[in-house]
């Protein structure tokens, strides 16, 4: 569940955000994601990791009022760091209402008097909400069974079966090597015999309207 790269909408709705934060904060650097390295046009897509960090930012602006130039310095931080990056950090709230972070190189608390610290809130909370809210956007709906859908942030825009990442194209090679269409569907739990029918029959028209 955590693997893979996340669509800018999927990313928003996990993380809790709009669509013109995610950007501004990109564009002014509070916040860049892993997977924005060398990734060309698909530079807003994201990891698991990037989602909670993204979560953990969320949280600092809109609960806390956390200004967005301390939210850039951190960043800075973290890049400075080599591997680290917000999904590892601890955060924690003074008696002084202001928001302090344990330095990922020093291992120092950034606050000139830390008195009275409390934890503020932990990365694997929100990791395991963020776990929560993507098994619910993974539910698939009646509407997707036995469909074929196609967008160009999954697989290289390749055709896949509705509400899932499973190409008709795979399907399609476990029916030419001799697989049944329940031997198929014990391949890719999510599908129904209704999926794998309709993956058959779409590789089927396409070679026919090629040949």
């Amino acid at each position: 569940m955590k693997l893979g790269f996340f669509t800018a909408e999927q990313v928003c709705r996990l993380a809790k955000i709009s669509d013109p934060q995610l950007r501004y904060w990109n564009q002014t650097k509070v916040f860049t994601p892993q997977a924005a390295k060398g990734a060309g046009p698909y530079r807003r897509i994201c990891t698991f990791r990037d989602i909670v960090g993204l979560r953990a930012i969320s949280i600092l602006r809109n609960k806390y009022n956390v200004g967005l130039n301390d939210l850039r310095k951190i960043e800075h931080r973290l890049k400075a760091a080599g591997d680290a990056d917000w999904s590892n950090l601890r955060f924690y709230v003074g008696e002084d209402a202001h928001v302090y972070f344990v330095d990922p190189e020093s291992g120092d608390t950034l606050a000139v008097h830390p008195i009275g610290q409390k934890p503020l809130f932990k990365m694997q909370a929100i990791a395991r909400g963020i776990e929560k809210n993507l098994a619910r956007m993974n539910k698939r709906t009646s509407r997707q069974i036995g469909k074929i859908d196609q967008n160009r942030y999954v697989l290289q825009n390749s055709m896949v079966i509705a509400g899932t990442r499973v190409p008709t194209s795979a399907i399609y090679s476990f029916y030419r090597a001799g697989y049944s269409p329940e031997q198929i569907v014990q391949q890719y739990p999510r599908l129904t015999p209704d999926d794998v029918k309709a993956a058959i029959d779409f590789e089927k028209l396409k070679l026919k309207k090629a040949s």
